[in-house]
Formats: C-alpha cells, structure tokens, sequence
C-alpha cells in the first residue's frame, strides 16, 4: 500500500489567507468509510497575521477552506454584528419618527 500513497506537497513558507506555513506536525489519522480504514492527512504548524499559532489539515489550507486562526471569523461576526444593530437602530428611529408625526397629525 505504500506506493499508492500520494507524494507530500512541501507548504513550508507559502501563505494562505492570514496563515503562514511554518513546518509539518504529526499526521492526523482519521478513518474513512469510502477507503474502508485509516487515512494520515498531512498537518501543518501556521502562524498567523494575529500572532497565534494553529495546527491545519494541509489539504484545508490549499483548497482554501482554512484562511485564519480563528481571528477572520471572529472579526467577521462582530463587524456583523454591528451592522445588524445599526440596521436595527436606524429601523427603530424611523418607526419612531413616523409613530410622532402620525401623532402630531391627530393633534
């Protein structure tokens, strides 16, 4: 079964989103149904733009599932955030406003 495996793509230094690859870590050994045993995923050490550091599946990294940390989400869901409450903000101003003037008529 050795010769069937694929030939590990070296990702040492190459960036992929807010990661940097700095070296391999342990394989991760996952079963898989379709394979019907065990497969080792190349893991890589990355740094990222914040500062942390994160081990990634290699195959995520390359096909772009894995940007950041965790810091891209999190900065994401905040700015979300704020800009769901701003809608909700402006929403209720003006239902306010137009409950005043409609007020200000029956007067």
């Amino acid at each position: 079964m050795k010769g069937n495996r694929k030939k590990l793509i070296d990702l040492t230094g190459q960036r992929f989103g807010r990661l940097t690859v700095l070296y391999r870590a342990e394989e991760d050994k996952t079963a898989n149904a379709l394979k019907g045993g065990a497969v080792l995923r190349p893991r890589w050490v990355c740094k990222c733009d914040c500062g942390e550091t994160t081990t990634v599946i290699g195959a995520n990294l390359r096909a772009g599932m894995t940007k950041s940390c965790g810091c891209l989400r999190r900065e994401t869901s905040a700015e979300n955030g704020r800009k769901r409450r701003a809608r909700k903000k402006r929403k209720s101003m003006g239902e306010a406003k137009a409950a005043g003037g409609a007020a200000d008529e029956r007067r």
